[in-house]
């Protein structure tokens, strides 16, 4: 595990920074909930319901349906000088002529002048742009000088429709091919036709009051904002799905959420730091205090033998249980001294930056292990984290020595950014510092299109990126696109949701939470509490089908995940064991402990009758908690017991994961200063040639090693045959009994 108690010896350089507003209540995560019997429809209700079902009928070309329930109801949709003034929009006649009887409505109606005039703009602006298609040039300079230019304020919108005049209307046949499409193209218009003349009726219906004109498509607007409210509501939502049933209440089922370890990966040889998923979730890459990087493919296999009945009630939502192949790839040794971050592109699964003690950061090639290029001899201190920005083509590192460096990366030739070129034995790019800042928040680093956090111990300072093609360099160096969070507890670790609204703040140990930040409003909207936390540093995130969750590891073992519209706590994996772990002096005494060595023994030798193994849980403090980005049923764990777990559904079984740890390359790049790596691929003791990187390669030879996979696997996990499955089996009872000797020998020592 990794301690938080690194020196704060920093000065903030930033002045004059924007304030932030910190609600120090929990009442904002009780949301009001409405009792639906205290809302009576009344007799109102009931016209304006049958006035919805009649729009609904016109809008699906049912209308003499709709004129027959108008006529039995004695309920009009409109009145029918709103009707009139709706064909004559659809017709183009958008204004009264000489001696007709009809009336515009909205001269009869008590609007206020801007929205009256709103209203008209739209139906000269329309009539304008029909006279310039038609080519009537004179006509419609009169309509812009005389109607459009009274009626609106927008200078800009003005001139986008004088623009369209200066082109000549026979060259634009010419020059074009086609005057009318490239009219409707500069203007963002739809033409004089149907569908023109209809979105100008929308517009026009959304300025008109409800009761004169309703708004279109009422009634499915009204659907779909029940049934957004219902999707929010949902505890487990975690599936992707634009398909509702109207006809009964949305809601999901807790077994629908990862609340299983299907695989264990053993590789490191201490306690596991970081465990991480690739933006495609087709690789995976761990570090930890053997200051070892492991990368890992993550093969995803659909198995036909679990197709789901189309009259199921879970089919909607489940096409697995899948097959899964877990493959280690590569064995680095990546730094001189300690690894504190380790980050992939946000682009891509092919790059992925660590940061050290040692004073450097490095670009990794995922696919052949090799180190590409080193951030060095810049920091004069460790570095504590180093992050892609958001399209890769920069990094940013932050180290004690209280910078943050922003690097561009360029490849030997002097083109800029990461490529997929073939991967040489030097090291084929170069990081150039473009600026630096100086701050006191130096510890983590979150990122995203609009915005990057700096995290210190009790500061968040806060970026909000610019536009444009040096905008992380501009944001450096603009103090008015920055401000700091002044928190009162201890900050441990930061994440920032997708699109960098949302920020997660892991804080304090005297009363362990999770902050989330809304940085649009500047304030604290969520606190998520539950989990155990003392002096490391547990990372938190994001997860699940549209970031619905958030997720964290526990000092006692165990992952908590929690709704992240309600702050409600949904699941916690490892719950069973988590009394034994950090609880024991709470326990009621010797039949308890007793009780729960036995219920242990019990399930295992149940699952030894049944053919399933029970993986167990985490026994130590969970450091690091992933959310597969490509499938909502995954995430990963790791924790200080030198474990990297694998959660997926209950249903899952442990024939469904594969694990491959066959030829994997062992690579030193832990003292290459500018200079090569040394990369040598291992397997039984013999020296092997180096392997093509090619991915498509890889793809095919993680086919081809299925069944030896299988084979190996199954061997790993001790089923190979039944003397295994019986020694297995007596080796996890006897560590059983090692783990509550200590609660007996207490028990007795206690006299209950």
């Amino acid at each position: 595990m990794q301690s938080s108690n690194q020196s704060q010896n920093g000065v903030n350089s930033l002045k004059n920074l924007n304030g932030f507003i910190s609600n120090e209540s929990d009442d904002f995560n009780q949301q009001m909930e409405i009792d639906q019997s205290s809302i009576t429809l009344n007799e109102n209700n009931d016209k304006e319901i049958i006035r919805l079902i009649q729009q609904y009928l016109n809008n699906h070309g049912y209308q003499e349906v709709a004129q027959i329930l108008s006529e039995k109801s004695k309920v009009q949709m409109e009145d029918q000088q709103v009707n009139t003034f709706r064909q004559k929009i659809l017709s183009g006649e958008y204004f009264p002529l000489k001696g007709d009887q009809y009336m515009n409505p909205i001269e009869s109606l008590n609007l206020s002048n801007e929205k009256q005039k709103e209203i008209e703009y739209y139906l000269y602006e329309q009539y304008y742009l029909e006279l310039m298609e038609k080519g009537l040039k004179m006509e419609a300079i009169q309509i812009l000088q005389r109607e459009l230019m009274p009626r609106t304020n927008d200078r800009a919108k003005l001139h986008q429709l004088a623009q369209l005049i200066t082109c000549d209307h026979e060259i634009d046949i010419l020059k074009y091919g086609n005057y009318k499409n490239e009219l409707r193209q500069k203007a963002l218009w739809l033409g004089s036709e149907e569908d023109g003349r209809q979105a100008l009726l929308n517009k026009i219906q959304k300025l008109m009051p409800s009761f004169v004109m309703m708004q279109p498509h009422r009634l499915e607007h009204l659907f779909k904002q029940a049934i957004a409210q219902q999707v929010s509501k949902c505890k487990f939502h975690n599936v992707y799905q634009n398909q509702y049933s109207l006809l009964e209440d949305h809601m999901c089922s807790k077994q629908i959420l990862p609340s299983k370890c299907i695989a264990v990966l053993k590789k490191h040889k201490d306690e596991v730091w970081a465990v991480q998923f690739s933006q495609s979730g087709k690789r995976m890459a761990s570090y930890g205090k053997d200051n070892f990087v492991y990368l890992w493919g993550f093969t995803q296999l659909f198995d036909q033998r679990f197709e789901s009945k189309s009259n199921s009630k879970s089919s909607q939502f489940l096409k697995s249980p899948y097959k899964y192949r877990i493959k280690c790839t590569h064995e680095i040794r990546a730094h001189q001294k300690q690894i504190n971050s380790l980050n992939w592109t946000n682009t891509d699964d092919r790059w992925l930056v660590t940061s050290s003690h040692d004073m450097t950061a490095k670009i990794w090639d995922s696919r052949s292990g090799k180190l590409v290029c080193e951030l060095s001899n810049k920091h004069t201190e460790g570095v504590t984290c180093a992050i892609f920005s958001s399209d890769d083509s920069k990094v940013i590192t932050a180290s004690t020595d209280r910078l943050l460096i922003l690097w561009e990366i360029r490849q030997q030739g002097g083109e800029s950014g990461l490529s997929n070129v073939s991967a040489s034995n030097s090291l084929g790019y170069q990081g150039y510092e473009l600026t630096r800042i100086e701050t006191r928040c130096y510890l983590d680093l979150a990122i995203s299109s609009s915005r990057l956090v700096a995290k210190g111990q009790n500061h968040l300072h806060i970026f909000n990126i610019v536009d444009g093609d040096d905008c992380l360099q501009e944001t450096f160096e603009d103090n008015d696109q920055q401000y700091e969070i002044e928190t009162a507890d201890k900050v441990f670790r930061v994440a920032l949701s997708k699109d960098g609204r949302y920020l997660l703040a892991n804080i304090s140990f005297d009363s362990p939470r999770i902050e989330m930040y809304d940085l649009n409003r500047r304030e604290i909207v969520r606190r998520f509490k539950g989990h155990k936390q003392n002096l490391y540093l547990l990372k938190c995130d994001f997860g699940g089908v549209n970031e619905s969750f958030v997720i964290c590891g526990s000092d006692d073992g165990c992952v908590y995940v929690w709704s992240k519209e309600k702050g409600d706590l949904v699941i916690v994996l490892g719950q069973s064991q988590t009394t034994s772990l950090t609880d024991k002096s709470k326990s009621k005494g010797h039949k308890n402990s007793r009780k729960r060595k036995l219920d242990q023994i019990q399930s295992l030798q149940n699952n030894e009758k049944t053919g399933e193994q029970d993986l167990g849980y985490h026994n130590q403090v969970v450091n690091y908690v992933n959310w597969c980005p490509s499938d909502q049923f995954i995430l990963a764990s790791c924790s200080d017991d030198q474990t990297i777990r694998i959660w997926g559904l209950e249903e899952m079984k442990l024939a469904d994961v594969v694990i491959d740890n066959k030829d994997i390359k062992k690579i030193d790049g832990s003292n290459a200063l500018n200079g090569e790596s040394s990369q040598r691929q291992q397997y039984n003791g013999d020296m092997l040639e180096e392997e093509d990187e090619d991915d498509d390669d890889d793809e095919d030879d993680e086919d081809e090693d299925m069944e030896d996979s299988e084979d190996s696997s199954e061997q790993e996990r001790g089923t190979g045959g039944a003397r295994a499955q019986a020694h297995s089996l007596q080796v996890r009872i006897q560590q059983i009994d090692e783990e509550y000797e200590d609660d007996d020998d207490w028990a007795e020592g206690s006299n209950l």
